[in-house]
């Protein structure tokens, strides 16, 4: 027991001896590894891992400091870098040279840190006068684009890329931008580091996403004629102008009342400061906005001229002449109406008030106080024929109860009093909600906005009604309509609309509900919308339009016909499959209650009819066999296999066609050619391509397949008409005397 004791302690002396030697030994491991990674590769890899080795170890200090000079240097920290270096410099050349590599790499160092210094007069000229440098000043410095300094890689190709914008070649501009300047900065690396720099690249870069709206709206813009107008905001780089012309024009073109007078005196601006010609595209819109503006400023001044005159002495001279147009100013409308109407209320103040109720219900435009005032002013000047009231009271009490009249009311709908006219509007629009509802509830709303009219809570009830009523209508009909629309359009109802079966006000549209209602599914549904249809007109005798009347009838066909539908298909069924062919005509009927019948017609159509729908009835055969869980017996599915087997050998398309024809035309004897070469499908829609598909088929094997090809040709060329040109019309031939020989 003592012994092991004795034993242990020992043990544990031998290691704290000679644990800082092991710990030495690794650490001179990390550095040699990292060391020789850094000669070969030009990286310092694992650096974490490294220890500052103490100077009493020079050459593995020199080693420590190259390696950390070049990781601060390639990192943007020129200041710790330069502090790396001068610790080399104190130890000394006579340590370097013991050191394998150490003064090659130094040296590149020194002479990328150089490059990185040579080019800061440079930019700090560009930052100056940015024309002043050029690309060609910019290479005369080529290793700074190969040191991994960033800020000096990003300055470098800045200036190249602004020199390119600046000769207006915007492709090698943006190139440079997008494939050095975006890449840099999408690393750690912050240009805003680099004096100057920042700002530079920022703008540039809201540039170039300016430029990618600017592009297709400028190409629509000429295209059209009709500015999609522009959003983003564009900075202006003074040596070159254009684009930003191009941005003020769309956005002028688009907002003329709005931006108009502004962008044309930044077009004014960047014509002076533009330093290439001007291209006529540029002028002459220009032009037009000048001209646009001059109209508007002058039309607007002068019927502002006449107002205030009028507004100041209430009275307008007979002689005046404006217009009564204002795209950018409605109110300068009301205000021409207002003076016509008061150069006499008499005979001219209704038109006016009419063509300002016009105007303010299309394009409702904010007035002025004063404007609002004379407009007042104007309506109690001009006569009308006021209402009997006594009449209106009477209606109203009748209507109060039930919202009905039980009798007729001779009522007016021009009352001084215009809660009165409300009144009568709601009587009017609810009695016939149908036919003027919407109506007379537009009728109220211009009452309102053009009176103060106090409503008490009786009427305002009624007023509620009428517009709950009205707008439950409406809901409804646009409903229906949209279903019925889809039905027409698609030939099939949707689900995404549920509608409903009683319209008082069109007993049409009870039928266009119910027929929708059999359409949904003929086979389980048309009969009962038949059915109910016939209940409707023989109970509100709806006179319906030529396209219901067609969709009954279509209805009626279909289920009527169904048997004998089937009875047709099944017959060219028989005739079909013994060879694909149909030896007569048939006019495919695709919807059957008996779905197998219709995935035949599908299969018949896409066979015969394979250029056209080959590929379509495939996608209808697969949608059907999903949506009724079909089982084909085994004719039916040799039938779809073939109708897929045309349809994949068609996808290849023309390329293999044309090489193999290549291939014929360069050879005089096509029947020795490697047939293993020779792609060619089995069908071509175009009748050209056909054709040459069997001259080929027919040439490589004359004597045994050639009479068979060249039947094919002549039939297809007598049936279509088809027309050669020399080089087929040769090959033709060619295949007819090869086929003779043969006899």
């Amino acid at each position: 027991m003592n012994l092991n004791k004795y034993f242990s302690a020992v043990l544990c002396f031998c290691l704290l001896v000679l644990a800082p030697s092991l710990l030495s030994a690794q650490q001179l491991v990390n550095m040699e590894e990292t060391w020789q990674e850094f000669l070969s590769n030009d990286k310092t890899a694992n650096i974490s891992k490294l220890k500052k080795p103490d100077k009493s170890q020079p050459a593995n200090y020199i080693k420590y400091s190259l390696i950390y000079a070049n990781t601060y240097f390639c990192g943007d920290n020129i200041e710790s870098a330069d502090e790396m270096l001068r610790e080399i410099e104190i130890i000394g050349k006579e340590v370097w040279d013991r050191v394998p590599g150490f003064e090659e790499r130094y040296l590149v160092l020194k002479e990328n840190m150089k490059a990185y210094r040579a080019l800061d007069p440079i930019w700090e000229k560009f930052l100056n006068k940015k024309t002043s440098v050029s690309k060609e000043d910019v290479e005369a410095f080529p290793e700074a684009k190969r040191i991994c300094e960033r800020g000096t890689l990003c300055k470098y190709f800045y200036m190249i890329s602004h020199d390119y914008f600046c000769q207006k070649d915007l492709e090698k501009a943006r190139d440079v931008f997008d494939t050095r300047i975006r890449r840099l900065v999408a690393t750690t690396f912050n240009p805003d580091d680099i004096e100057g720099l920042g700002p530079e690249v920022a703008r540039m870069t809201q540039f170039w996403d300016a430029m990618d709206e600017l592009t297709p709206a400028w190409e629509a813009y000429m295209e059209t004629d009709i500015s999609p107008g522009m959003q983003a905001e564009m900075p202006i780089i003074d040596c070159y102008v254009i684009p930003n012309m191009r941005a003020c024009i769309l956005k002028a073109t688009y907002d003329i009342c709005g931006v108009g007078e502004k962008m044309l005196a930044q077009l004014k601006d960047l014509q002076k400061k533009s330093t290439y010609p001007i291209p006529a595209d540029i002028t002459d819109k220009i032009a037009f906005i000048t001209e646009e503006v001059r109209g508007i400023k002058k039309d607007l001044a002068i019927v502002n001229t006449y107002w205030k005159k009028f507004t100041q002495t209430g009275i307008v001279p007979n002689d005046v002449a404006y217009k009564y147009e204002f795209a950018c100013d409605r109110e300068a409308e009301v205000k021409a109406y207002l003076m016509d109407g008061f150069m006499d209320p008499c005979m001219k103040g209704k038109e006016a008030l009419e063509n300002i109720s016009n105007v303010r219900k299309k394009y409702k435009p904010a007035l002025a106080s004063v404007t609002l005032e004379k407009f007042k002013e104007l309506k109690g000047l001009v006569t009308v024929s006021s209402g009997d009231i006594t009449v209106l009271k009477e209606a109203w009490e009748d209507f109060l109860p039930d919202d009905a009249l039980s009798n007729t009311y001779a009522l007016s709908f021009d009352y001084c009093d215009k809660l009165a006219e409300i009144r009568s509007f709601i009587i009017d629009g609810t009695v016939n909600v149908c036919e003027r509802g919407l109506q007379r509830l537009d009728d109220i709303e211009n009452v309102l906005d053009e009176n103060e009219v106090s409503i008490d809570p009786q009427t305002q009830e009624k007023l509620d009604a009428l517009v709950a009523k009205s707008s439950k209508l409406e809901a409804k009909h646009d409903i229906l309509n949209k279903a019925w629309a889809y039905l027409l359009e698609k030939d099939e109802v949707s689900d995404d609309y549920e509608y409903d079966y009683e319209f008082p006000c069109n007993r049409e549209m009870d039928v266009k509900a119910y027929l929708l209602d059999g359409y949904t599914n003929p086979c389980l549904s048309g009969k009962y919308g038949l059915k109910e249809v016939e209940k409707v007109m023989a109970k509100h005798h709806p006179k319906l339009s030529a396209e219901t009347l067609s969709q009954i009838k279509k209805l009626k066909s279909r289920l009527s016909n169904e048997g004998g539908n089937v009875a047709t298909l099944t017959k060219a069924w028989e005739d079909f499959v013994p060879d694909n062919k149909l030896s007569g005509e048939i006019d495919f009927i695709f919807s059957y209650c008996d779905k197998i019948a219709e995935c035949r017609a599908y299969i018949m159509d896409g066979t015969l009819n394979f250029c056209e729908r080959g590929e379509k009835r495939l996608r209808d055969i697969t949608q059907l066999r999903e949506d009724y869980l079909l089982t084909l017996d085994q004719i039916m599915e040799d039938k779809l296999e073939i109708l897929y087997q045309m349809v994949e050998e068609g996808k290849p398309g023309l390329e293999g066609l044309n090489k193999a024809w290549n291939t014929c035309i360069g050879m005089d004897d096509f029947s020795k050619v490697d047939k293993s070469t020779i792609s060619l499908s089995t069908i071509y829609c175009d009748h050209i391509s056909q054709t040459k598909a069997w001259v080929m088929k027919g040439l490589m094997s004359p004597c045994t397949e050639g009479q068979k090809y060249l039947s094919k040709v002549d039939y297809l060329k007598q049936k279509e008409a088809v027309s050669y040109g020399e080089e087929l019309d040769y090959q033709v031939e060619l295949l007819r005397v090869n086929v003779g020989k043969c006899n």
